[in-house]
């Protein structure tokens, strides 16, 4: 399970520059993992729409969790180095500079691009870092290999029909009203600034519910899909 959530914490890495990524307080004070995980995996790509996938982290400072061999040393810093399978027009931005961060800190990325019919299957990304451990009184830099992450890319949303469990937000960004397919299986939802404040809120009565965002101020919000004491968490971005 270690090594899965590393995979996804160096996965949101994994663009070669740095800009305004707002990241989700929720997971600030965790103790270490990466949301979504390999398991979950990012949000499917739509040709013709574009696409934005956030990934939050949490970074172990233990070596021993990226390799065993070095466990109890401490990761002073990691940095992305390469990222294979990632489809043309995609493009990795980090809320670091450089995409370098010290070990045991917290941080997000996003993942953005326009897809196109070429590209329409499943590329599977695999991202390489180097971190650098203190062991035996020195620095030491150790490379390592991550797959486990998927981007799939499928046909025009408006002519296929969307899996009965996916949860699909569009049109993202947006400017008036956003659309959450599938939002049925849920009970309500509520959407959330990157403070923590509680912005709107409301029961689901639609397969497709609709949300009007005319109000709301430009940046990044945070729909939480709930269902009893169960909820999942999307990000969008009101421009």
């Amino acid at each position: 399970m270690k090594k899965l959530l590393l995979s996804a914490l160096v996965a949101l890495s994994a663009g070669f520059s740095s800009a305004q990524i707002t990241c989700n307080p929720q997971y600030q004070d965790s103790t270490f993992g990466a949301w979504p995980d390999t398991i979950t995996n990012f949000a499917t790509a739509y040709v013709g729409v574009a696409y934005v996938q956030g990934l939050d982290f949490k970074a172990p400072s233990d070596a021993g969790d990226i390799n065993p061999q070095y466990s109890g040393a401490t990761i002073s810093s990691y940095k992305v180095t390469g990222v294979t399978g990632l489809p043309s027009g995609f493009t990795y931005t980090c809320s670091a500079s450089n995409c370098e961060y010290a070990g045991g800190s917290a941080g997000c990325a996003e993942l953005t691009g326009n897809a196109t019919a070429a590209q329409i299957g499943t590329h599977n990304l695999t991202i390489n870092i180097q971190a650098v451990i203190s062991f035996m009184g020195g620095s030491l830099p150790v490379n390592h290999s991550f797959p486990g992450y998927k981007l799939v890319i499928e046909e025009q949303l408006s002519s296929k029909i969307v899996a009965p469990d996916e949860i699909y937000i569009f049109p993202n960004p947006a400017t008036s009203t956003i659309s959450v397919v599938n939002a049925h299986t849920f009970e309500s939802f509520e959407v959330y600034g990157v403070n923590g404040q509680l912005v709107a809120q409301k029961a689901i009565t639609s397969p497709e519910e609709k949300i009007d965002i005319t109000a709301l101020k430009e940046g990044v919000y945070f729909i939480h899909l709930i269902n009893g004491s169960s909820s999942s968490i999307h990000k969008f971005v009101k421009k």
